[in-house]
């Protein structure tokens, strides 16, 4: 995992690619896309509440990642057309 400020997409897809070269390696399939993650910390009812700054200790029983509607229509071939006030929930099962 690379982690850092300002890290671009392609920067990585770049990366990847070349340590695949260097390394002889073959790319049969790749998706490489930008997300955010976090954990609920607990829930009641449609209440969602998310693990505070600093609590990365506690493994979260359910986690999100947060996608833009591009990176999501390439993971599913789906075309969201959200507003600005909206959201798209996918579950991979």
């Amino acid at each position: 995992m690379l982690r850092g400020q300002n890290v671009e997409v392609e920067d990585l897809d770049k990366l990847l690619t070349q340590y695949a070269s260097e390394k002889s390696l073959t790319i049969s399939n790749k998706d490489v896309l930008s997300y955010a993650s976090f954990g609920l910390s607990s829930q009641d009812g449609t209440k969602l509440t998310i693990f505070e700054k600093g609590q990365n200790s506690v493994m979260p029983k359910t986690v999100f990642l947060v996608f833009d509607q591009k990176d999501y229509e390439k993971m599913t071939g789906q075309k969201l057309n959200l507003t600005g006030d909206e959201v798209g929930l996918w579950a991979r099962k």
